[in-house]
């Protein structure tokens, strides 16, 4: 729907406006999603106007302090007043912040009650953690989830029944079906969570913001389309017999070349910052597997011949649309040394630790601090940078390969500004998958170079 809406915004506004009004909170999150990410693919005041319209008045007609609806529309507002210098009202956020949550005087609904559920989305948010300002433990959680469950209509019978029907019309991939009782305790959950954080009795994960870990879906959707292969060579063992010899030999030397390079349909020269190949051959007679990657870092000292560091972070549960403009900084202390290095790469990995998530390309990023000195634009269409008009980032991903390079006078320039070089480590490892235990099966080899040493020898070819 994001996608559709990306290019129809009118005719998907006309059928959010009406959908908007089923009275089904899962209805309405799925409208919210769509609706903020539909906006900010277009990225048009106008379609930007019309989507804060439509989710304020439905905030305003039905309040809510469910998390993840409140976070979408702080963000769309955030993104709003950013990029257009919108005035935005944001008011209508924190009118259930006055809502009570009694606690249920009897016993709780056990049906609903899951260890891991306990764990995750309510221990963090009672007085357990260290520091935390929260005054209700877990069980009081569980009381209060359970008194607005009764509120709203749960009854542990009828939801019974239901589940009886459901599990006979779904005999197949029952894992895949989520419990109805589930469905409300979760639903219910997420509005505790954004009064507890209205009322400030937790903390934001980022500051300034309303994000929470309780976000399961990025509404932008970031994705590469299509995806592309730069090398389509294959670095396997091609027959059984030269195995020992295919182990024996570095290939490294071969991959100098992509670290500085021509690219397809582009007149200039391009450095890469990151990259992968991996190759496996699965045929019983030659079985063996290829993988090779480089990093890269800027480095203030001189170059350390046995590391390279990787400064960047892999920062969770942030929307790819926020990348390049929106400062996160966490709430709680991250250590950096700015005597060492300083990031060049973030990693996006929005799903990587829940497979229940939908599937979200992972990718890099430049640190923020290097696209604004540099004036450096992330646009959410093909995930590389702009500048002027100019694209300065070429990205190529594909299921078992990854290239991400930046052109030659851009790199040059930060390092100029920033009092930095560019160090590169090289790694491969092959191994042969039908030797027996104990036998010559694996090997790995390992370079580091810098940039001068990459681009002399580029020169002297």
């Amino acid at each position: 729907m994001t996608f559709y809406a990306e290019n129809n915004f009118e005719q998907y506004f006309h059928v959010a406006s009406t959908t908007i009004k089923i009275n089904d909170p899962y209805i309405r999150e799925a409208v919210y999603l769509s609706t903020v990410g539909s906006a900010v693919r277009c990225g048009r005041q106008k379609e930007l106007e019309l989507a804060i319209k439509l989710l304020t008045n439905d905030m305003r007609e039905k309040p809510t302090s469910h998390i993840v609806l409140l976070d979408l529309l702080d963000t769309l507002m955030e993104y709003a007043k950013f990029h257009h210098s919108m005035a935005v009202d944001k008011t209508v956020l924190y009118v259930s912040k006055s809502d009570t949550w009694p606690k249920l005087q009897v016993n709780w609904h056990s049906s609903v009650y899951e260890y891991d559920f306990e764990k995750f989305h309510l221990r963090p948010y009672s007085c357990m953690p260290y520091k935390s300002k929260s005054p209700y433990t877990s069980d009081d959680l569980w009381h209060m989830i359970a008194k607005r469950m009764t509120d709203y209509g749960f009854n542990d019978d009828i939801y019974a029944q239901k589940e009886k029907n459901l599990s006979d019309n779904y005999r197949f991939r029952q894992s895949f079906v989520s419990k109805m009782p589930c469905k409300h305790r979760d639903f219910v959950q997420k509005e505790l969570v954004g009064w507890l954080l209205l009322n400030g009795f937790i903390e934001a994960k980022y500051e300034g913001t309303l994000r929470t870990t309780e976000i399961e879906i990025d509404p932008s959707f970031p994705r590469f389309n299509p995806m592309r292969n730069l090398d389509t060579h294959s670095y396997l063992c091609r027959e059984q017999d030269d195995l020992e010899k295919w182990l024996s030999v570095s290939p490294l030397d071969l991959f100098v070349k992509k670290l500085y390079t021509n690219l397809p349909k582009s007149p200039f020269k391009w450095v890469l910052l990151n990259g992968y190949i991996s190759q496996k051959n699965e045929e019983k007679e030659n079985c063996s597997s290829f993988y090779w990657n480089v990093k890269t870092c800027l480095n203030k000292n001189s170059l350390n011949s046995h590391e390279v560091e990787d400064f960047g972070s892999n920062p969770s549960h942030l929307y790819a649309f926020e990348i390049g403009w929106r400062e996160m900084k966490e709430t709680e202390d991250s250590f950096s040394n700015p005597e060492i290095g300083m990031p060049l790469l973030n990693k996006y990995e929005f799903t990587r630790w829940d497979i229940n998530r939908d599937k979200v390309t992972d990718f890099y990023f430049l640190n923020d601090e290097i696209c604004k000195e540099l004036d450096l634009v992330f646009s959410l269409k093909d995930l590389s940078y702009y500048r002027n008009g100019e694209k300065l980032v070429e990205v190529y991903q594909s299921v078992s390969t990854s290239f991400y390079y930046i052109r030659e006078d851009i790199l040059e320039e930060l390092q100029v500004k920033f009092n930095v070089h560019l160090d590169f480590e090289m790694f491969t490892s092959k191994t042969n998958l039908i030797r027996k235990i104990g036998d010559n099966s694996y090997k790995d080899y390992r370079q580091i170079l810098t940039y001068e040493n990459v681009k002399g020898l580029y020169q002297n070819t």
